[in-house]
């Protein structure tokens, strides 16, 4: 399995609020500790910080094109919008308004 079918099936699910390394490698008929070293190994970054990567650049980006946040939130996997305006506010310093503010 090449990590870059993988990183497709990521990039096709990140608005699934129940994506995860269990379910990818259960997609993908892999063991989840094999896909978990091997995706670092390969991108030098988890599978979770990349996750979360995609997610924030995604969110950033749909924000800065004028979307609501609410909508934002369950476009790139969250259910809840208080719970994805902390990360974006860890993620980036500023909370996602402020990127619709600019």
């Amino acid at each position: 399995m090449a990590i870059s079918e993988i990183v497709k099936f990521i990039h096709e699910h990140l608005h699934d609020d129940e994506l995860s390394l269990y379910l990818v490698a259960e997609k993908m008929y892999l063991s989840y500790s094999y896909l978990s070293r091997t995706f670092k190994e390969t991108t030098g970054v988890s599978f979770s910080d990349f996750v979360l990567r995609l997610r924030m650049e995604r969110a950033k980006a749909l924000l800065a094109k004028g979307s609501k946040v609410y909508d934002v939130a369950e476009q790139v996997g969250y259910k809840h919008v208080n719970y994805f305006s902390k990360l974006f506010q860890k993620y980036w310093g500023i909370k996602p308004s402020d990127v619709l503010k600019t």
